[in-house]
């Protein structure tokens, strides 16, 4: 559990990373510009459809990952 754990917390920080990034990057051109990409990133990521694929075992193949836009 305290891997799993640590593996979220380390996920939350690359995004938010990546949030003040994405930010900084188009208030650079405008505030409502800013606005507009924060909005369709949120989009894009919440349309995203990961797929992974069992193995005879029932083990997960993580070499068969598909992801769906």
């Amino acid at each position: 559990f305290t891997s799993l754990l640590s593996l979220l917390n380390s996920a939350l920080d690359h995004a938010y990373t990546f949030d003040a990034q994405v930010n900084s990057d188009a208030s650079a051109i405008s505030s409502e510009y800013a606005g507009l990409v924060s909005l369709s990133i949120r989009q894009l990521v919440g349309a995203l459809e990961i797929t992974l694929s069992k193995n005879s075992d029932g083990s997960f193949n993580n070499s068969d990952v598909i992801v769906f836009l």
